[in-house]
């Protein structure tokens, strides 16, 4: 199975995850974020990212979130993801990505 997951307690970035499943088109990435009742945002914001072909780690359009989420990203096979967390004070949020289709399979 596919999935990396942790909990940010300062700004940074989240582990990187290759989603390389077997079929050509993907329903996508399976994104959790989670105070856990007690944790906080801390003001921040957690924004997906993708690596483009350059290598580059670039905003996923319309994937920044601010309060417990779960929700499906559609992303192609093969792509590299990663989350950041940046504005935040003292924020305490579980996060977990996961490939759909390994789920699914």
């Amino acid at each position: 199975m596919a999935d990396v997951s942790g909990t940010f307690t300062v700004d940074g970035n989240s582990d990187e995850i290759t989603f390389k499943h077997s079929r050509d088109a993907s329903p996508g990435i399976y994104v959790h974020f989670d105070t856990n009742g007690g944790g906080t945002f801390g003001g921040g914001t957690i924004q997906l990212q993708f690596k483009n072909s350059d290598g580059v780690f670039k905003d996923f359009a319309g994937a920044a979130y601010t309060d417990d989420t779960d929700k499906l990203v559609s992303v192609p096979r093969n792509t590299t993801i990663r989350a950041v967390l940046s504005g935040s004070t003292s924020p305490s949020i579980y996060w977990q990505l996961t490939d759909f289709l390994s789920k699914a399979q």
